[in-house]
């Protein structure tokens, strides 16, 4: 008896652990071991050799992809590309606090002009630089569509390095 509730513990446990962290089972998680994170995606997002140089899934209903970029904090990361003057987040983006496993970060939101792709961008601080072909770098960008960039913001997890 003990045998089966332990495991249906366990499963109402993971369970809760995937509603709480919005995605379904049709998630699967990526380690990034350059970059030192994980994150969720859907199961039918793949990569793309197009993307070669980058952390990138994409798929028929939206794609995500990570890189590492310098700057002295996220606010000026995020002000920079919300002001970038071919204006890929339209005309009046939002920047949007964030934390991400306790680190303050931002989110670049696309004004209703902003036009296909509907992106958005996080901006948020490696808990350490992460170090990539002899360059370091401290901050993690996270370029997604609209529609899954919140899920997947909650589903990002530093590794130790």
């Amino acid at each position: 008896m003990s045998k089966h509730l332990s495991l249906w513990t366990a499963a109402l446990t993971a369970f809760a652990a995937l509603a709480v962290a919005g995605v379904s089972s049709d998630w699967e998680e990526y380690t990034d071991n350059e970059l030192h994170v994980a994150f969720r995606h859907p199961k039918d997002w793949k990569p793309s050799p197009q993307y070669s140089d980058r952390t990138y899934f994409g798929g028929p209903d939206g794609e995500v992809q990570l890189d590492a970029s310098e700057g002295d904090n996220p606010e000026q990361v995020c002000r920079g590309a919300a002001s970038h003057k071919l204006k890929p987040f339209g005309s009046h983006p939002q920047i949007r606090p964030i934390k991400v496993e306790g680190h303050k970060g931002c989110i670049v939101w696309g004004s209703d002009d902003q036009g296909a792709p509907y992106y958005a961008e996080l901006v948020v601080p490696f808990p350490r630089p992460v170090e990539i072909k002899g360059d370091r770098y401290s901050l993690l960008t996270l370029y997604a569509d609209k529609k899954h960039i919140l899920d997947i913001i909650k589903t990002l997890k530093f590794l130790p390095q």
